[in-house]
């Protein structure tokens, strides 16, 4: 009995260390056109489509810009999934065998921009001039 019980507990640490979590969190950004060159959380982390880990939930800031676009600023919510929630995240992430994916995918449609009237754009300039010129005393 002695012996048993001496042999189980060295025997489940080394049957546990053939056994282990891991979760891979990704984030998948997307634009229409593609080729965006996309930065995250201001920084930048390539062109789209564009795939990069993540380490936290919660939101990140998305901008996209793209030369004969307008520059696309997003808010990108990541939820939690079940599986990474308090208790159950120290399972998955330690003894459950098996790589867990979680990969939040976001797509975004850009805007053409507009070309711009250059003789509009003096008179506009002209006019800021104007009424932010200060009146001599």
């Amino acid at each position: 009995m002695r012996y048993t019980v001496l042999i189980a507990t060295l025997a489940a640490p080394l049957a546990l260390a053939g056994c282990y979590g891991q979760v891979q969190r990704i984030i998948t950004i997307d634009s229409e056109p593609r080729g965006a060159i996309c930065w995250l959380n201001d920084n930048e982390v390539g062109r789209t489509p564009v795939t990069v880990p993540f380490t936290w939930y919660g939101t990140y800031s998305v901008r996209l810009e793209l030369p004969g676009y307008e520059t696309l600023e997003a808010a990108a919510k990541v939820r939690t999934p079940l599986f990474e929630q308090i208790p159950l995240d120290l399972a998955f992430e330690t003894v459950v065998p098996g790589v867990h994916a979680d990969a939040h995918d976001f797509h975004y449609t850009m805007k053409k921009s507009e070309p711009v009237d250059p003789k509009a754009l003096r008179d506009r300039a002209e006019a800021f001039r104007r009424d932010g010129a200060t009146p001599e005393q």
